[in-house]
């Protein structure tokens, strides 16, 4: 009993680790993403952030109706997060530059 208790509880650290890491993931690659639409490709903020953040539900909606796939309110919510934190460093650039 003691055994399987040790081997829960070690699944249960590495799926939580994994949470972390995919919601780390989710949030850093639509942050970059972000940065690529507005600094590289020259789109204006607030139309790049709103169209990423749309392309974030739309991707996990789309998800949910696949069979090897399943749509997750969290990512959504890491995409449009790190899709934010982007805009708020920008903000705060402009703001501080000036």
């Amino acid at each position: 009993m003691v055994a399987t208790l040790l081997n829960l509880d070690s699944v249960l650290i590495a799926l939580d680790k994994h949470h972390i890491l995919d919601k780390t993931g989710h949030f850093l690659g639509f942050m970059l993403l972000n940065w690529v639409v507005h600094y590289v490709i020259k789109v204006d903020i607030v139309i790049s952030t709103s169209t990423l953040i749309l392309y974030a539900g739309f991707t996990e909606i789309g998800q949910s109706y696949l069979s090897f796939r399943s749509g997750q309110f969290s990512d959504f919510v890491a995409d449009a997060l790190g899709c934010l934190m982007y805009a708020l460093l920008v903000v705060l650039h402009k703001r501080l530059v000036r």
